[in-house]
């Protein structure tokens, strides 16, 4: 009876012990990481978003959110969030020099990153900015890169809170950096600027292309990289949709004919499903989503065009975002507000 008696009170002096640990963690640490931006509240409006929000001159890099519930864009090096409900605008300038950010897939929360630039190095910061909460939070820095260094892609696991951030150093080479779930920084691979780079979602890990073509996957901490083996010459497009990896097949010309997508098997790529392309086109003209959906973007007629049905949406302008079921497109100083229903 003892012995039982003494396990009890070990087995709650162990949960008290996590618990602790927990409110810690969440009370102090977390909150102590970041700090908050002054951002005036307004109430949601009953009748729903606008349609369309007017932009500085000189706007650029402008983005959606995922649910088409702000509007991210650089101004004079600034980064500008504007909320896009009916009953007012919320804005909040977040920080300078900003040299890449990006909205993530399931949040109204913005990814982003400058320089600070040194006599003869550069570091990188990476931030993320809570639209709704208004909270900055700021990961650890990367120090002591070449003079010039910018990043061009951060890629933010949601559910394994990894993330990755490609550093392009004066153009020739590209440094992917990783932070893990308590911040940790490591260098994870060094490649050519070409490379193509794509991060899992549900597993640590990241698929690439080289410029030579050669398909690589990547997992965790293991520094041995598989490669996938195809038939047909054929492009990295997009990981999306459970993980599945998306690829483009090239025709004679060079241009995609078919998109098909499956998960990696060893060293070959287990098709989950396959389409034929109406007609040939460039990558560049081609947009997965996150959940798998595939458009295909006709810039000159100023259509989007879902590959799957053959349904169309029209926009007028210049295309800048397509985000879950909203697309974004500027005429002007004007940004229009899409709903995809296709």
């Amino acid at each position: 009876m003892k012995i039982v008696l003494r396990l009890l009170k070990w087995a709650c002096f162990s949960i008290i012990v996590q618990l602790m640990l927990l409110w810690v963690l969440n009370s102090v640490y977390l909150p102590g990481r970041g700090k908050y931006v002054e951002v005036t509240r307004y109430a949601d409006a009953e009748d729903g978003r606008r349609e369309e929000i007017t932009l500085p001159n000189n706007a650029q890099n402008i983005q959606i959110s995922f649910d088409g519930s702000f509007a991210g864009y650089v101004h004079k090096g600034r980064l500008n969030v504007e909320g896009l409900d009916k009953a007012a605008e919320k804005k909040a300038v977040v920080l300078d020099n900003i040299s890449f950010f990006r909205w993530l897939y399931d949040r109204n929360m913005v990814i982003y990153s400058s320089a600070v630039e040194g006599k003869d190095k550069c570091d990188i910061r990476v931030d993320t900015y809570d639209a709704v909460t208004g909270v900055l939070r700021s990961y650890p820095l990367i120090e002591g890169l070449p003079a010039g260094s910018r990043t061009v892609n951060i890629e933010l696991s949601s559910l394994t809170n990894m993330v990755y951030v490609e550093v392009s150093i004066n153009g020739m080479e590209k440094r992917i950096f990783k932070y893990n779930i308590i911040d940790e920084l490591e260098l994870v691979a060094r490649e050519k600027a070409s490379t193509i780079i794509k991060v899992f979602r549900y597993m640590d890990g990241m698929v690439y292309q080289s410029d030579t073509g050669h398909i690589g996957i990547r997992h965790g901490k293991d520094e041995n990289d598989r490669e996938i083996f195809f038939e047909k010459k054929a492009v990295l497009l997009s990981v999306a949709a459970g993980d599945s990896i998306y690829m483009g097949e090239y025709d004679e010309a060079g241009r995609i004919a078919k998109v098909y997508w499956g998960t990696a098997n060893g060293y070959t790529l287990e098709r989950e499903g396959e389409i034929q392309l109406r007609s040939p086109a460039d990558p560049s003209c081609i947009y997965i989503t996150r959940d798998g959906a595939i458009y295909e973007i006709d810039a000159q007629g100023g259509i989007v065009r879902n590959i799957t049905d053959n349904t169309e949406q029209a926009y007028k302008g210049t295309l800048c975002d397509i985000a879950g079921k909203y697309l974004a497109a500027a005429e002007g100083n004007l940004l229009r507000i899409y709903a995809l229903y296709i």
